[in-house]
């Protein structure tokens, strides 16, 4: 089997950026999920209204969303973390739906949030990147602005709301070792896949 559509989530910080960027190099088309819904968020009056409605005018200036001002209040809580997804996970799974079959050419969607979408359809096989919670947590606050504390506090609503996903397209990645390395796991990986 040729392993040509790959969809890769995981917790915040857990490293599917980084098989991402192996894949990448081996000749696939990255999409990333968090920037797609970001360009649907901001060319969408109706989700725009939505999230007013929801999170008040202050998150949408000048027919642009404030992703910070946003992430700031979604995360204050569980259910504004779900009434946020649930405005735009509706938008972002059908464009989806249309637009990854529309690829040619092997290709990846990195997409945190991918399990609570039930796409799996459209991948030949999806990977859940794993790594301990101290390593995730150093990663996010080597690349963010936040505190400790915020992040500690968002990566435990995310951990809430999606779980370790199961079935026989999902495959666990556990990423505990240097890049390297973890490199070698995704490439050993989608060679066993291929057989089956």
């Amino acid at each position: 089997m040729t392993i040509s559509r790959i969809g890769i989530a995981g917790f915040m910080g857990s490293g599917k950026s980084l098989a991402a960027t192996y894949l990448m190099s081996r000749g696939f088309a990255v999409f990333d999920g968090d920037a797609i819904a970001k360009k649907i968020m901001n060319s969408s009056q109706a989700l725009q209204e939505g999230l007013i409605e929801s999170f008040g005018s202050s998150v949408v200036n000048n027919q642009l969303v404030d992703f910070g001002g946003l992430g700031d209040r979604a995360f204050k809580t569980r259910a504004s973390l779900e009434k946020l997804n649930s405005i735009v996970h509706p938008a972002l799974k059908q464009y989806l739906l249309e637009f990854l079959p529309q690829q040619k050419g092997p290709w990846v969607l990195d997409a945190a949030l991918l399990p609570l979408w039930e796409i799996e359809e459209l991948f030949d096989c999806c990977l859940w990147v794993s790594a301990p919670v101290k390593d995730r947590l150093d990663r996010i606050q080597m690349r963010n602005n936040l505190s400790r504390d915020v992040i500690q506090v968002r990566m435990k609503m995310q951990e809430e709301i999606i779980m370790e996903p199961e079935g026989n397209r999902w495959i666990v990645l556990e990423n505990q070792s240097t890049p390297d390395t973890f490199y070698e796991l995704v490439r050993c990986v989608l060679s066993l896949t291929k057989e089956f």
